[in-house]
């Protein structure tokens, strides 16, 4: 009864016009946010590369290896997750995090912005009437009349609401690293597929 609960709640769901608009916005927001922060990775990857070359030409002319070589400490490279999520920048005052987070957080978009504010609201869109609308529609006093749990249906409706959130979520996310795999600048190598999969694991959660 649990599995025709939760098959009925996504289909229920993948019809609506809501899902459309959801799954509409996820796949123009997520690629063109990806996009852009592909650009910013690359851009990155120039100055740090111009950064290495013009410190290793003054080590090289202007300087004795052995008394300042252990002083330069290496820069860290950007990582090919920033075509996914921004991170916090160092030139943000982490004092004021306490106080107002959300400019820390969320100054652009990003991945990060797109779990915690759009599917938050898009889950919030599709379980407002997840069991009013049951009621409405006389289809919940059957489901109680087969003596079927409360806490069962419940559990169906939570889990047929998570299932249908993710299609348009997942569907958006292969468009966006679609465009990170195709950028030949882009180096996604083994450990950038593990901070995906942690990144996933996290966004469902």
């Amino acid at each position: 009864m649990l599995g025709t609960i939760i098959r009925k709640e996504i289909q229920n769901s993948i019809l609506s016009f809501r899902f459309a608009v959801v799954l509409a916005l996820l796949i123009v927001l997520v690629p063109v946010t990806t996009f852009i922060l592909t650009n910013d990775y690359v851009k990155k990857v120039y100055e740090y590369s111009s950064r290495r070359q013009g410190i290793e030409d003054y080590l090289k002319n202007y300087a004795h290896f052995n008394r300042l070589g252990g002083v330069v400490q290496p820069s860290q490279p950007p990582l090919p997750a920033m075509t996914l999520v921004r991170g916090i920048s160092s030139e943000f005052n982490l004092d004021d995090f306490d106080d107002d987070p959300l400019p820390v957080m969320f100054p652009l978009l990003d991945l990060v912005f797109v779990v915690t504010i759009l599917l938050s609201l898009a889950a919030l869109i599709f379980s407002y009437d997840a069991v009013s609308g049951e009621k409405e529609d006389g289809t919940l006093k059957l489901m109680l009349a087969n003596d079927v749990p409360r806490a069962r249906i419940l559990m169906g409706k939570i889990a047929g609401g998570t299932l249908t959130l993710f299609i348009p979520f997942l569907v958006s996310m292969f468009l966006g690293l679609l465009i990170v795999l195709v950028n030949p600048r882009v180096a996604w190598a083994g450990a950038n597929w593990s901070a995906l999969g942690l990144l996933l694991l996290g966004s469902a959660v």
